[in-house]
């Protein structure tokens, strides 16, 4: 980030000191925004439930009254006889005949079909949104997932690891040797707590199994641009954005096209 730069909450300042201008607080942060997202896809109602809610509205009564009726018709038998009195002796004529009635009320469940719905679209968002997946419209938008077959990303880098790691390099200098460059570049990175210094130092030391050969005994950072270090040896290895490496080695402008650059990729270049 350079002067003038906009910064979100949330975002990790690794080591040099930021004077920020609060121009979005409270409800108008992104943060805030992506929350009341969430918020609303739990609240959003899917046709399924608006379906639910027209059947409980029969659904309820009926049970409700056919647990009556059971509990009615149960009582009749039993003032008339027509079931053995030992039946209900211990427990009395009301209670024997109302356990038939409450056994129809749980078994049809009435409450069941109007709050399992929402219980999963709140269910579903949350556990999505913990995977790092928003859902816009909730309860419709999960409603549709079933007939989804093939999912279009918008643009290169929606989908990441969440860390960042080394895709590619190559060599702009024939007579450097790779190995060489590569372990003196990660005796330099090692020192520094830059994000992208960590996905190159993993990459040569994990990825590339180079063990460490070389002691740094000088290291100067320049913040937003890169790190300098000077080796046991006497070499000078650069490392950082590439306009910087140019001012810094006064060499000639490292364009793009020159670097091979990626779009949705961090070039950074290194200079020995």
């Amino acid at each position: 980030k350079a002067v003038g730069d906009s910064v979100f909450a949330g975002s990790v300042n690794v080591s040099n000191l930021l004077v920020v201008k609060a121009v979005s607080v409270g409800n108008d942060t992104l943060l805030s925004r992506v929350a009341n997202l969430v918020d609303e896809a739990q609240t959003s109602r899917a046709k399924i439930e608006d379906f639910a809610d027209r059947i409980s509205a029969v659904f309820v009564p009926l049970v409700v009254s056919l647990s009556t009726i059971t509990t009615l018709i149960w009582m009749l038998l039993c003032a008339f006889h027509a079931v053995p009195a030992e039946w209900y002796a211990d427990e009395g004529l009301v209670l024997f005949s109302m356990s038939f009635g409450l056994a129809v009320l749980v078994v049809a469940c009435p409450c069941a079909l109007g709050l399992a719905t929402p219980t999963v679209v709140m269910v579903a968002t949350a556990v999505a949104a913990r995977y790092k997946v928003l859902f816009k419209h909730g309860g419709t938008s999960l409603e549709r997932t079933e007939k989804v077959d093939h999912v279009v990303f918008d643009k290169t880098g929606t989908l990441t690891m969440g860390r960042p790691h080394v895709s590619s390099f190559k060599l702009l200098h024939v007579d450097l040797d790779e190995n060489d460059l590569l372990e003196a570049t990660a005796s330099v990175e090692e020192a520094s707590s830059h994000p992208l210094a960590k996905a190159i130092y993993k990459f040569v030391r994990e990825v590339r199994g180079l063990e460490k050969r070389s002691r740094l005994i000088w290291l100067q950072e320049t913040e937003g641009c890169g790190v300098s270090g000077v080796l046991g040896d006497g070499r000078r290895v650069d490392v950082g954005r590439a306009s910087w490496i140019g001012e810094v080695t006064g060499g000639k402008e490292l364009t793009a096209e020159v670097l091979g650059s990626r779009k949705a990729s961090s070039t950074v270049v290194v200079a020995i």
